[in-house]
């Protein structure tokens, strides 16, 4: 965000306390909501291929609604503590003030471990696993309608052209929808590929801080 790159560049905040608690409170927001749409398309994928029935098709634009909704209050209430739990500082000499930094002020030590892991395990952990869980399910439900079609396929090849037009019709309709919905699959694998190789990092940087805070201090660091 601006914001971020006018703090990096000037090295202080000087945007006062309102949007000090403001700024973080709309990044995590917006961080909290892409995890939650990442894991919203797995849950979508996984329910459209492996338990499609065309009786009873899924809600439409008001299901995506409700979706999206509780995605954003969700993720408006997880970054809560952020908005409550952030404030200005000044920064100086005893007597002289230099500038502010807008710093995250935890009542204690623990409240902020328990809310980095909170975030590790919403964000990052249960997003993840999702991915990948739903991915091994689909390709293995794919894998195994391949198999039957294949089978069912082969049955039908003694019959004659005039019994078999049918079959043979179904067989290709349904192959289209595999090499489809396996498309579908690659694509969420690799949604899975570049949610974790992006996220990881910034986790890992997040529980080292918390947890080893000399291993990320400037000494340590420069």
């Amino acid at each position: 965000m601006p914001f971020t790159l006018l703090v990096i560049i000037r090295r202080s905040w000087f945007l006062g306390a309102f949007l000090c608690k403001l700024v973080p409170f709309v990044q995590a927001s917006t961080i909290f909501v892409s995890a939650g749409t990442v894991l919203a398309i797995a849950v979508d994928r996984y329910n459209t291929i492996v338990h499609f029935n065309p009786q009873h098709p899924k809600g439409g634009k008001k299901e995506m609604l409700i979706n999206a909704t509780m995605i954003w209050v969700s993720s408006f209430l997880l970054s809560i503590p952020l908005c409550v739990f952030q404030g200005t500082v000044p920064v100086g000499l005893p007597g002289l003030h230099i500038y502010y930094k807008c710093v995250e002020l935890w009542p204690s030590s623990f409240l902020k471990g328990v809310y980095t892991l909170m975030i590790l395990v919403l964000q990052f952990a249960i997003p993840t696993v999702a991915l990948l869980v739903t991915h091994i399910h689909i390709r293995s439900h794919l894998n195994a309608r391949i198999v039957r079609t294949d089978s069912v396929q082969g049955e039908t090849k003694g019959y004659q052209q005039s019994d078999s037009q049918g079959p043979s019709m179904n067989h290709e309709r349904l192959k289209r929808d595999l090499r489809r919905n396996t498309r579908a699959t690659m694509v969420l694998l690799n949604i899975s590929i570049v949610f974790t190789i992006s996220w990881l990092p910034w986790n890992s940087l997040n529980l080292l801080a918390e947890f080893h805070p000399n291993v990320m201090s400037p000494k340590a660091l420069y």
